[in-house]
């Protein structure tokens, strides 16, 4: 593994920053401006009697007097909301004032007491609406629409943020539906609510589910990677592909054949297909490189990073594994330790880039004398380990005698065409059934020390057997 591959994989991985959700929060103050300001806009039209206001269509419905108070006052909650250290207490007045004009309106609903007349303001303009037959009607789409948004703010003063985002997102249901029917002309879609409730209603949803932006849905959504971004275009063409849709079945409600049904339901399906084929898609190059960049790392948590041996966890966690393994299996288990002979020479004379490549260059003749199974590691320094999984006692001595003559003979240039070769010392051990491998590691280091002191260029086992370049083994 190349350093250019761990940057790229610690890059990948690496916490971002979610500037994202603080865009989105910041927003919601300007999308509750909006909403206040069309509510103010029908406020005007009421204070002045200028229907067009409050009623932007002369033959449709009208926001009533109630719903364009409820919603100024939400409005207003959402502004104090959005900063948590002010307006606790004036929160909760306001969210009762809504909840007492919606309960007032609930008794006339159910029981036709008539009690929202002595509460509306304007209403000598709302009776003279009704005696001529217009619409003004304070509707439950209306006040569904506001309980969701005055629970919202409620339960986000509580820090039910999750919660309140799912209930605010159900209150902006509501508006959205009658703006879809304004949109494609639907009578019965937005039914009694005006085109300035809806608008209203849609932007406060819209800025109360902002400030949850950090929680839940929204903040997978804003997620600053790569899978946020596949949400993100998700989001865009769900709401793209239904509106051109929208607008072709618009245009076949007429058609003598009666084709838009079907034509609904066919593009249906195919969207839906496409999406999903589409997300999957990405999200599994998403997943690739986030397994690739996991797989990276975890090299680099186990690997030495100079000789690109396992390190001292990597080479403890395959040692404590062969052992476990060896006390359910007849098999043997060996291990060698190997320490450079004279090697603070090297880096006092030549510098630690000269040991640097010595270390290398060692490694490399190490992994060039071992199977596949086997494991080399560097503990640390110039100190390093094999452990030789299912080997036996020749099997070690050979991996040793071979790790001294490619040693031995290695060439580094700058050092051992001027210096002479290298050598190592070897220390051998089998690890026991019912032992430990630090007690193997113990004996080893012993036997280490015992070549260290007879020569160097050689290796001991632990039971005393040796082998050196002069004698051979004996």
């Amino acid at each position: 593994m190349t350093d250019n591959d761990l940057e790229v994989a610690t890059d990948a991985v690496r916490e971002r920053p979610w500037h994202q959700i603080e865009f989105v929060q910041t927003a919601s103050p300007y999308l509750v401006a909006i909403s206040l300001l069309l509510a103010l806009c029908i406020l005007f039209g009421y204070l002045f009697e200028v229907e067009t206001f409050f009623r932007p269509f002369p033959a449709g419905p009208a926001t009533h007097p109630l719903t364009m108070l409820c919603l100024i006052l939400a409005g207003a909650n959402t502004m104090l909301v959005s900063r948590p250290q002010k307006g606790r207490l004036v929160t909760i007045v306001v969210a009762s004032v809504i909840s007492f004009i919606l309960l007032v309106r609930l008794c006339d609903v159910l029981f036709s007491a008539g009690l929202a007349s002595y509460i509306t303001p304007f209403q000598s303009s709302v009776a003279e609406a009704i005696a001529r037959g217009s619409s003004n009607n304070f509707g439950p789409n209306s006040m569904l629409m506001l309980l969701g948004v005055v629970c919202a703010l409620l339960l986000m003063r509580r820090e039910y943020f999750g919660l309140a985002q799912g209930v605010a997102f159900l209150a902006a249901f509501i508006p959205t539906v009658s703006l879809v029917g304004y949109l494609y002309g639907l009578n019965n879609f937005y039914g009694e609510m005006s085109l300035l409730t809806a608008a209203s209603g849609f932007f406060l949803s819209l800025g109360v589910m902002c400030l949850t932006a950090h929680k839940v849905v929204i903040r997978a959504v804003l997620s600053p990677y790569a899978y946020g971004w596949v949400f993100r275009i998700q989001c865009l063409a769900g709401v793209f592909v239904p509106v051109v849709l929208g607008f072709t079945i618009a245009k076949l409600m007429n058609a003598p054949d009666q084709r838009a049904f079907g034509v609904y339901v066919v593009g249906n399906i195919w969207f839906i297909l496409m999406l999903v084929g589409v997300s999957a898609f990405f999200l599994e190059q998403v997943d690739q490189q986030r397994r690739h960049s996991e797989q990276l790392l975890l090299e680099a948590a186990t690997q030495d990073q100079l000789t690109h041996l396992a390190n001292r966890r990597k080479f403890f966690d395959f040692g404590r594994h062969e052992i476990q393994r060896l006390h359910r299996a007849e098999k043997e288990l060996w291990l060698l330790m190997l320490d450079l002979d004279h090697f603070k020479a090297i880096n006092d004379t030549a510098g630690h880039d000269m040991g640097d490549k010595v270390l290398v260059m060692v490694s490399r003749g190490m992994q060039k004398c071992v199977r596949n199974i086997d494991l080399v590691g560097r503990l640390g320094g110039e100190e390093f380990a094999i452990l030789l999984s299912d080997s036996s006692r020749e099997g070690a001595e050979r991996v040793a005698r071979c790790i001294l003559e490619k040693v031995r003979t290695a060439f580094v240039f700058g050092w051992t065409d001027i210096h002479g070769p290298v050598t190592v010392s070897i220390g051998g051990a089998e690890i026991q059934r019912g032992g430990s491998l630090e007690e193997a590691l113990k004996e080893a280091d012993n036997a280490l020390y015992q070549a260290k002191r007879q020569g160097r260029d050689q290796v001991v086992f632990a039971s005393r057997w040796h082998y050196k370049k002069e004698k051979g083994l004996a």
